[in-house]
């Protein structure tokens, strides 16, 4: 009868600690990551270090901040890949500021796209898209041929080398519906 009893007791402790353990794999498994992710499809030639500024704030006047961006380091290819960006946890952003680089030596780039993710949401630009309707850029950069997305990066004319493309308002009206 001893044994009966303790048997039963070890079975029921058993059941309760894997139990708990579901729960625990079952939480884990549900979590949703509620990062932006920004995916830029490129060709790049030469090492480089990208930088993807964000801003929360809705005035486009603000200037982009060091600490409201994050870097990915690409390894130079021939071939299109995906360059990755991942927001912090909670960051819903109004702008973004891609810069190309900070190697003087890069090679012509070729931006065939870009993709933009929020839960289950994605907002897709392609290469007309990207140039014509949501980014500018500024004088470091040169459009090479914008249905093809070949750019190049460049010193302006006042000796700096900083290839930056912002986004603007027809952007920001996308995130703002995504974020819905």
């Amino acid at each position: 009868m001893k044994k009966s009893i303790l048997f039963l007791f070890a079975l029921s402790l058993s059941l309760l600690v894997s139990c708990k353990d579901e729960k625990t794999n079952d939480s884990e498994i549900t979590k949703v990551s509620k990062s932006v992710k920004v995916t830029v499809s490129a060709i790049v030639k030469v090492d480089d270090d990208f930088q993807l500024f964000f801003r929360e704030e809705d005035n486009i006047s603000t200037p982009f901040e060091e600490g409201n961006s994050v870097w990915t380091k690409i390894k130079a290819s021939d071939k299109p890949q995906n360059i990755e960006f991942t927001l912090p946890e909670n960051v819903l952003p109004n702008y973004l500021r891609l810069d190309l680089g900070k190697n003087e030596g890069q090679q012509p780039v070729v931006i065939s796209g870009m993709k933009i993710e929020f839960l289950d949401k994605n907002i897709e630009i392609n290469t007309s898209t990207f140039f014509e309707t949501y980014f500018v850029h500024n004088n470091s950069i040169e459009i090479k041929d914008k249905s093809t997305g070949e750019v190049i990066t460049k010193k302006d004319e006042n000796g700096i080398y900083d290839p930056v493309f912002n986004s603007g308002e027809n952007l920001k009206f996308e995130l703002q519906k995504m974020y819905r």
